[in-house]
């Protein structure tokens, strides 16, 4: 039988935001380096179904729960940033790398080696039991690979030596946190990767759109069907092969050999490498 109320909501149309054309803090964890070139080059991602969009919206509406949680528990929590009122924003290489984080929190004793009043970043997720007793049982650097690497830019970025990640279980509302300290190496090699995206080496970490981290186990790269499949990017300079980001939020045009400004009859779509 049909469920007449599922399919008028499933139809509801998702509204997409612009275009990000920059290398964000929640992507780095993604282990492809075509996906950061993408992401850099402002490469739309797949079209959003709608239960996904439900699932991020949720998402959302629990974070500010967490926040008004641990503020009725004692806890000194920014959620903005004082100055501009608005979501924390770092950013790296002009705008290239921008992280947007949940908020800064205090610290205090109760935390092991911390002191009161020391700040660190918040990063807030919500997960279902499975996942959420990974998290408790491994910590976020084994149980969510993407998450850790995502604290880790933030905090190379920031300047901030500590993050807390608070995870609230969706399945029974059960709190679980960590205290992540800072790790100088792996942010290097974080900034490795980047130089890679921004300087057009950047290999698709599979060699057909069959592997498991492309389209498996339940999800799908945001990007496979700019990578695998027909979709276009927006013609930009920063989507043409001959186009390399640099330092100062410019791209370069290693064709012409001048600041890229805008389009001309030379443009080709960028590709990313084949896997070796």
């Amino acid at each position: 039988m049909t469920d007449v109320v599922a399919e008028a909501i499933d139809d509801i149309k998702v509204k997409r935001g612009g275009v990000r054309q920059y290398i964000g803090a929640s992507g780095i964890g993604n282990a492809c380096n075509a996906y950061l070139a993408f992401c850099l080059r402002g490469y739309p991602d797949n079209d959003v179904a709608p239960q996904l969009s439900r699932i991020f919206r949720e998402g959302n509406r629990i974070e500010d729960q967490i926040v008004s949680d641990l503020r009725k528990a004692g806890f000194t929590v920014y959620d903005v940033d004082p100055h501009t009122k608005r979501q924390w924003k770092y950013t790296d290489y002009g705008t290239h790398v921008i992280g947007h984080a949940d908020g800064q929190i205090e610290l205090d004793e109760r935390f092991e080696g911390c002191r009161r009043g020391e700040v660190a970043l918040l990063e807030l997720k919500s997960m279902n039991d499975a996942s959420h007793r990974k998290f408790q049982s491994k910590g976020v650097r084994i149980s969510h690979p993407s998450y850790y690497g995502q604290v880790q830019l933030m905090m190379g970025l920031a300047e901030i030596t500590k993050s807390l990640f608070v995870c609230y279980n969706k399945n029974n509302s059960k709190y679980a946190s960590e205290l992540v300290p800072f790790d100088s190496t792996f942010y290097a090699s974080q900034h490795a990767r980047i130089q890679i995206a921004m300087t057009n080496e950047a290999r698709k970490i599979a060699a057909d759109e069959t592997d498991w981290r492309c389209k498996g186990r339940g999800s799908t790269c945001f990007k496979f069907d700019v990578c695998w499949g027909d979709k276009k990017p927006n013609i930009f300079c920063s989507s043409c092969k001959h186009a390399e980001a640099n330092e100062s939020d410019i791209w370069y045009c290693t064709y012409h050999d001048r600041t890229a400004r805008e389009v001309c009859s030379d443009y080709e779509v960028y590709r990313p490498k084949s896997k070796t």
